[in-house]
């Protein structure tokens, strides 16, 4: 288990490394191959995507928002969609905090792997999008609620 000072000092690092990444990537977008742009923000959309999807669905099933915590009230579908929602959001934040760090240290002491950091500027980009959502307080209050308890 890592202790919440270490896992702070590594946030911390991995926010330098991905404002360092954001600021430097983005006019090389326009000449990265297509499909391994699209590959890179893959990942974050989907995760976008799910996000938004939960909440509208969740707002359809109860028209409007759950008045409690957990899954009380849930239908099937929406504690399936609500426990894939989990899985792709901790996989997302997995690979922008703990692999795409390291990648990122591989990639830039490996001059033959340096070009494909541009590969990951576009996925802390995308990344940005859904760290957007989720903490700049974008998506509705009522579900943003439940999310985060």
């Amino acid at each position: 288990m890592i202790s919440a000072n270490a896992f702070s000092f590594y946030a911390i690092g991995a926010f330098v490394v991905y404002c360092a990444l954001f600021v430097s990537g983005w006019p090389k977008i326009k000449n990265m191959s297509k499909w391994y742009t699209l590959g890179a923000v893959f990942l974050p959309l989907f995760s976008c995507v799910i996000f938004w999807s939960m909440a509208l669905h969740m707002h359809t099933h109860f028209n409007g928002w759950p008045g409690q915590i957990g899954y009380q009230d849930f239908s099937v579908a929406l504690e399936r969609h609500a426990k894939i929602q989990e899985y792709i959001l901790t996989l997302t934040f997995g690979v922008a905090f703990m692999a795409a760090p390291l990648l990122t240290l591989i990639f830039s002491l490996t001059p033959k792997l340096r070009p494909l950091l541009d590969y990951l500027r576009v996925f802390y980009l995308a990344f940005s999008l859904l760290a957007l959502s989720l903490f700049a307080g974008i998506a509705p209050k009522g579900y943003l609620d439940w999310f985060w308890d």
